[in-house]
């Protein structure tokens, strides 16, 4: 049986602070691939993407609390960061970048 590929994958999350400003948080993401079929599946399944990040994040690293404790990636874990919405649109969008390939230069 073929192993799924799998990669580790940097996260930039843009935090709300006050004053209307973002603090930039990073965060590395262990990614497996979905394949195309099963991609489309699950987003006919639930179109906000959660269900596909959720099949395609099966690690992390560098990910800590508040106090800054190393948070260790669970299931229960993952759940928390997906129901943050400035995470989980940051995982989106690093999981899109990651399997979309290089950009073209022109």
């Amino acid at each position: 049986m073929m192993q799924e590929p799998a990669w580790s994958w940097p996260v930039k999350v843009q935090v709300p602070a006050d004053g209307g400003v973002y603090v930039e948080q990073r965060f590395s993401a262990r990614f497996r691939l979905t394949p195309a079929q099963q991609a489309g599946a699950l987003l006919l399944e639930d179109p906000s993407g959660r269900a596909l990040i959720r099949h395609a994040l099966v690690g992390w690293s560098e990910v800590v609390d508040d106090a800054g404790k190393e948070v260790a990636f669970s299931a229960e874990a993952a759940e928390l960061m997906l129901g943050i919405p400035y995470v989980f649109t940051a995982l989106a969008a690093s999981y899109s970048d990651s399997v979309a390939g290089a950009p073209r230069k022109n």
